[in-house]
């Protein structure tokens, strides 16, 4: 078996992260319903930068879950060395099943 992590959880549900010929892939999990919901890939998906994923259901207010992608990207410069890309903000909603573009923020102004 590859690599399962659950990453994040609120009000019953889990965001977890596995790991499919070799790229990482995100799911939302229900135990209650045993239902599992794979997400689609988010925008872009650049190669290299860190990731950090929190998800947010308030099932008082409504019954769908956002999922908020916050990802540092960097690229590399003619001599291959990194440096700062982008801080973009990427929000998944389950109401319609799409990541959106919330924030992008170029490398110098992080």
């Amino acid at each position: 078996m590859g690599v399962f992590d659950i990453i994040n959880s609120s009000n019953g549900l889990f965001l977890c992260r596995f790991c499919v010929k070799y790229q990482f892939r995100h799911c939302v999990i229900n135990p209650g319903s045993r239902r599992v919901f794979i997400l689609p890939q988010e925008p872009g998906n650049p190669r290299g930068g860190n990731y950090v994923f929190a998800l947010d259901f308030q099932p008082l207010e409504s019954p769908f879950y956002k999922i908020v992608c916050f990802r540092d990207t960097y690229i590399y410069n003619e001599k291959m060395m990194k440096k700062p890309g982008s801080l973009e903000i990427l929000i998944y909603s389950s109401e319609n099943g799409t990541w959106k573009t919330s924030r992008k923020f170029p490398g110098n102004q992080i």
